[in-house]
């Protein structure tokens, strides 16, 4: 009869306190202080989560996984784009409303906390062509009109604090970033210009990912990371997307060596592949994880490599839909 070293190629190990890295994933262990054989065993799963009241893709996301918003977004309905001035806040087990923007549109970008976060940018319609300087603060209640960035922006994305913030991306796939610490000032340029971009970090030690390239607008697989003031490429995506539903805006809890990214698509044109493949970033590789319950793109969310969250997305058909998933 196989022994358990023969099975898994571990030994049971006799010790005090029990282990948690990854990497003990599968052991078995025998626990002196409390008399007890123990085992890891891996259970990444995602699971379908509680839907928010107004259905929208392209919105912003800010705040971490227990304490996080999401701003504007396109309401799309059969007929027409619908640009949303919708707040809701999660409070990680469900949806409550937050006050409006002041001006609704999809597309912008932002950063910060629950109660502390900076919404800039966006469009009304058609995408692109309505790029806004508009900057909105929110203090967990209210939004007020805040300093215009300093050009007309959307299809971006948004790291950091409202005291360190950072936006990457434009609809022209310029390389320029803008950094934001009460003022707005110029960033360290990208290597590849983008838009749509997953992001996660801090304004000095930041993650950008994935994206629409220039000059047919397909997506890429390339990984750039930020020490506040140049950018240097990382590893690659291990799948090729842009417009990701998780990969940016509810990302407090993500780093630059711990970030989650999941959904988007990878081509241009119509109809898009939308699809449901997810995978963490550990600073130094992306390693796939448990595959989403839907294929679908133009999601917020955020998360790391051990929990995450997707919310309100568009999955290849009108309208928008609402649906959260978390992992």
């Amino acid at each position: 009869m196989a022994t358990y070293r023969e099975i898994h190629g571990k030994a049971i190990k006799s010790i005090s306190t029990d282990p948690s890295a990854p990497t003990d994933e599968g052991q078995m262990w025998y626990n002196t202080t409390s008399d007890t054989f123990k085992s890891i065993v891996s259970s990444a799963a995602w699971r379908s989560g509680p839907a928010f009241s107004t259905n929208r893709y392209g919105a912003s996301g800010s705040g971490s996984l227990t304490a996080g918003l999401i701003t504007g977004g396109n309401a799309v309905t059969p007929s027409a784009d619908v640009p949303s001035n919708a707040t809701e806040e999660w409070n990680g087990t469900g949806w409550g409303t937050g006050g409006n923007l002041n001006t609704a549109r999809y597309y912008g970008g932002g950063f910060g906390t629950q109660t502390a976060t900076l919404f800039t940018g966006g469009d009304s319609r058609p995408p692109g062509a309505g790029s806004q300087t508009t900057t909105e603060t929110y203090n967990g209640s209210a939004w007020t009109a805040g300093t215009a960035s300093p050009t007309s922006l959307s299809l971006i994305s948004g790291l950091g604090t409202t005291s360190a913030g950072l936006i990457v991306g434009s609809p022209a796939f310029a390389t320029t970033t803008f950094e934001y610490g009460g003022s707005w000032t110029a960033g360290g340029a990208m290597n590849t210009g983008r838009r749509w971009i997953g992001t996660a970090g801090s304004q000095t030690a930041g993650v950008a990912f994935g994206g629409q390239i220039p000059p047919s607008g397909y997506s890429t697989n390339v990984t750039e990371e930020y020490d506040g003031s140049s950018w240097t490429n990382g590893e690659n995506l291990n799948v090729t997307r842009a417009v990701n539903a998780v990969g940016g805006g509810i990302n407090q809890d993500a780093s630059q060596t711990n970030t989650l990214a999941a959904g988007g698509y990878q081509s241009s044109g119509s109809p898009k592949s939308f699809f449901n493949e997810s995978e963490s970033y550990d600073g130094t590789s992306w390693t796939a994880q448990p595959t989403m319950g839907t294929s679908i793109g133009y999601g917020t969310g955020g998360g790391t490599g051990s929990a995450g969250i997707s919310a309100g997305s568009y999955t290849g058909s009108i309208p928008a839909v609402g649906t959260t998933e978390e992992f």
